[in-house]
């Protein structure tokens, strides 16, 4: 009979060794459960923010679409403003020989017909050169407008995109 009572004795021990390493076990397993349940939980909120940042790359894109026509538009305006610029150019040059011819009149009176003749020729081309004023200015006024709308645009697609991530722009 002793033989049997160590032989109990042995197999409670083994089953207190198997029930300790068991217990032991389930404890790292429910440890790598947690661990595994917040690593899912991270990577669903990475593949959140993955989509947003996609869905803001296609604003991105359209924004970048109504830059490059705002670009387009300014360059259109730049031209449209030198052209005018050299007009003003030109008035002022006439404005300024007006005036020498103003001061040439008042210093020497009248000194007959070639002077006023000089005077109708060069207020013809002052009116001539302000006749060409007018529709640059009229141009200009539309690609104004123009720009004004295409900021407009930017400014909503910039509105988009922080209510898509707010804070994401700040």
């Amino acid at each position: 009979m002793p033989i049997l009572r160590v032989l109990g004795y042995v197999a409670s021990a083994g089953l207190a060794a198997l029930l300790a390493q068991q217990v032991v076990t389930t404890y790292y397993v429910a440890r790598i459960d947690a661990g595994l349940r917040t690593s899912l939980n991270a990577t669903r909120q990475l593949g959140d923010i993955q989509a947003a940042v996609i869905e803001k790359n296609g604003a991105l894109k359209q924004m970048q679409s109504t830059s490059d026509a705002a670009l387009a538009q300014l360059r259109a305006t730049l031209q449209v403003t030198q052209a005018i610029d050299q007009n003003i150019t030109q008035i002022d040059q006439l404005n300024a020989s007006t005036r020498q011819i103003n001061d040439q009149l008042a210093a020497a009176g009248r000194t007959g017909q070639a002077t006023l003749g000089d005077i109708a020729g060069t207020l013809a081309q002052l009116k001539d050169t302000l006749g060409q004023l007018g529709p640059h200015v009229g141009d200009l006024q539309q690609m104004v407008r123009a720009d004004a709308g295409n900021l407009a645009d930017m400014r909503e697609q910039v509105h988009q995109m922080d209510q898509k991530i707010p804070g994401l722009l700040r």
